[in-house]
Order: C-alpha cells, then structure tokens, then sequence
C-alpha cells in the first residue's frame, strides 16, 4: 500500500540524517530486504510482537503449493517438508494464507512486490477465466 511505502521512506530519510555516510538508495535497499525477508512472531492472541532476519530461512521462494511447511516454535520457526525431496529441489514456503481464494493471495502477495505465478495460481487463475 501507498502509506505503508511512504512510512517506511520517511523512516529511511530518518536514518539517513542519522547515518549521512550510508546513501539514502543504500538505506531503502536495506529497508526493502527487512521488509520482503523477516519472519514476524505473534503471540497467543495472534499480535506481531517481533520479526526477525533468519538468514538461511529468507532464501525460500514462495508458492502457494509449498513443498515446506514453516511453524513458529516459541522463539524459533520450524521447517518441515511436506514431502519426500529430490537432491537439488528448490524449497518452498507460502507467503500468503494457503486457505484463501486465488485472488485473495494475489492481493497479499502483492506487499512482496510480485505477482504470483505458481502452478496453483496459475490453474486457478484459469479456471475461474473459463468460468466466466
């Protein structure tokens, strides 16, 4: 959303007074990984309280048919396959709720600044068009 890219600009101008010799670019570009990267952690009634850069976990590529499961654990997050892997096989995790609809995924995966363009998207996408 519009806000939310002037919050975090105006935040950036902010440090960028604080720290002149990073350049502005460099601090929006470190904003912007923050951003699309961290894992937040809710408590029990579901409140963001922290997030965190989990270096080795940010390297998952989303799909709406992930081939790993991510579970908070108290302080940690738990990766589990969701089934058998081959030897070199691009891991997955969703980044959006998997139980909503096609469009309403779209529209989440959109504060990641990409379209979705997954197998599941992609047949859903085109049943709800010959739908129509």
């Amino acid at each position: 959303p519009a806000d939310h890219i002037e919050s975090m600009l105006g935040v950036a101008k902010i440090l960028h007074a604080i720290l002149p010799s990073v350049s502005l670019s460099s601090i929006v570009d470190m904003i912007c990984r923050e951003e699309c990267n961290a894992f937040g952690y809710r408590d029990s009634s579901n409140e963001m309280f922290a997030y965190a850069m989990i270096p080795l976990a940010s390297k998952f590529n989303h799909s709406c048919a992930p081939n790993i499961a991510k579970a908070p654990a108290g302080r940690k997050h738990v990766f589990t396959a969701l089934r058998d892997l081959a030897p070199g096989e691009e891991c997955y995790i969703s980044y959006a709720p998997l139980d909503a609809p096609v469009k309403a995924r779209q529209e989440h995966l959109s504060g990641f600044q990409f379209q979705c363009a997954c197998s599941r998207c992609t047949s859903e996408l085109a049943a709800e068009a010959s739908d129509t």
